[in-house]
């Protein structure tokens, strides 16, 4: 039985929670959207720009409920964060541009930074069976892509594409062998070295913004990385 375990640290205080917003907490179907959302942007370029290939890989790989093709997922996810820090006070954070950041999350619970999630991405021996070895080995290697640019590019819960909720990757196993190092991306060179890895594919893909069919990579794609967030903030101040 194949295991991929990722584990990240909490770099901005994440409001993902219960239905009330009162209480922060992790639960499986969130990290597995965001999941989701990761595997189709880079799996686009991947398969050669194929939706339907994209749609069929998902289907094996997080299972699908749609009419009469019902399918389990090859994988189940689970949590694991007892090193979760849970705010039950509330969010109140004035100071100047985090304040307007962070509009409309007063009061709400919160993750706190610092915090630590293990997530368990378990194999499914009975699907794996009736997976061809190409889809499974195709869909392993872009699961862990995946698990990588939440690292780099993404984050969880409300206002996440804002700077909250931003998430560290520290490590990532398949059945206890390491798959990247420590710490990993590090140093800028290695931060750009793993992007262009990630998406070697992607920049060829001779996609636009008029005809791709949803977010995802590809060769109109722009990532800007500063040195450091005090040269970000003098030239914003220019």
């Amino acid at each position: 039985m194949n295991i991929i375990e990722a584990c990240y640290v909490v770099n901005t205080k994440m409001f993902l929670g219960s239905a009330d917003n009162k209480f922060a907490e992790i639960r499986p179907p969130s990290f597995k959207g965001v999941l989701r959302f990761w595997f189709r942007a880079l799996a686009l370029a991947e398969l050669g720009g194929d939706k339907c290939e994209v749609e069929r890989l998902e289907g094996i790989l997080f299972g699908t409920a749609r009419g009469e093709n019902v399918q389990k997922a090859l994988y189940s996810l689970k949590i694991e964060g007892s090193d979760i820090l849970d705010s039950k006070g509330g969010y109140g954070d004035n100071r100047p541009g985090i304040a307007y950041l962070g509009y409309g999350l007063r009061g709400r619970g919160f993750i706190e930074q610092n915090s630590k999630i293990k997530v368990l991405l378990i194999e499914n021996f009975g699907i794996k069976r009736k997976v061809n070895e190409g889809d499974y080995e195709i869909g392993k290697k872009l699961l862990q892509n995946s698990l990588k640019a939440i690292g780099i590019f993404g984050g969880l819960g409300s206002r996440s594409r804002k700077g909250f909720g931003s998430l560290t990757l520290v490590k990532l196993e398949e059945n206890g062998q390491a798959q990247i190092n420590f710490p990993y991306c590090g140093e800028i060179d290695e931060l750009k070295n793993e992007i262009n890895q990630l998406l070697e594919k992607a920049i060829k893909l001779e996609y636009t913004d008029d005809n791709i069919p949803y977010t995802a990579f590809s060769k109109g794609t722009k990532i800007i990385i500063t040195e450091s967030l005090t040269v970000q903030l003098r030239y914003w101040m220019k």
